[in-house]
């Protein structure tokens, strides 16, 4: 099946851009950047002073949540510094006693997302907060072929140690465009591949530009 390679190019090329998303540079938000909001991608980092096995540090996730210890997952995206230090040290009352709590918010310099397959520029595209599947093909150059159907797979890192495998159809623009699927959001370190659709009946959403 076409899939299985497509799934190992994609698992590749996570690695790879998992490889240069630690590299990347990361500066913590300044005294007067504290009021900076939550964005996704960003790096969260975690410091009790009397509970030193509870520090850790956390990447917002595309649904805008970081995974806690001891807690599990909660929503952060839009929140400011200050905030978030309180809804933390709130959190953990659940769990521990007095938990003083430090936050720091850490600001990815570089996020990008891969583009792969039919497009006029493959390659490496810079990250926009709330950037579509739509707006990332256009940065790509656009697709080559607009006479033929598409199928886009995206895979994502989903901070779990595993891939999580998004697909969509595009079509040639006709009367019954439905917008509600080009509000699907990509995350920083996303792979996209788009290629020329080669059957009928698979699942998955579809989206047409």
């Amino acid at each position: 099946m076409f899939l299985r390679p497509v799934r190992k190019l994609g698992l590749a090329l996570i690695g790879l851009m998992g490889l240069a998303a630690c590299s990347a540079p990361l500066k913590t938000n300044t005294p007067s950047e504290s009021e900076r909001k939550v964005r996704y991608g960003d790096v969260v980092e975690i410091t009790f002073p009397r509970y030193p096995e509870f520090n850790q540090s956390a990447m917002v996730m595309p649904d805008g949540t970081v995974r806690l210890l001891g807690l599990g997952s909660i929503k952060v995206h839009n929140l400011s510094q200050s905030v978030l230090e309180a809804l933390v040290a709130e959190q953990y009352r659940r769990i521990l006693s007095e938990p003083a709590v430090s936050v720091n918010v850490l600001e990815a310099s570089n996020f990008s997302i891969f583009m792969a397959g039919d497009l006029k520029k493959p390659g490496i595209i810079k990250f926009r907060e709330d950037m579509t599947i739509v707006q990332a093909i256009l940065l790509a150059g656009g697709l080559i072929d607009k006479s033929v159907d598409h199928e886009v797979v995206i895979f994502r890192d989903d901070g779990k140690g595993g891939v999580k495998i998004v697909r969509f159809e595009i079509r040639r623009l006709d009367k019954s465009d439905d917008r509600k699927h080009r509000l699907f959001k990509l995350a920083p370190y996303d792979v996209v591949f788009v290629m020329k659709a080669g059957g009928k009946g698979k699942a998955g959403s579809r989206v047409r530009i």
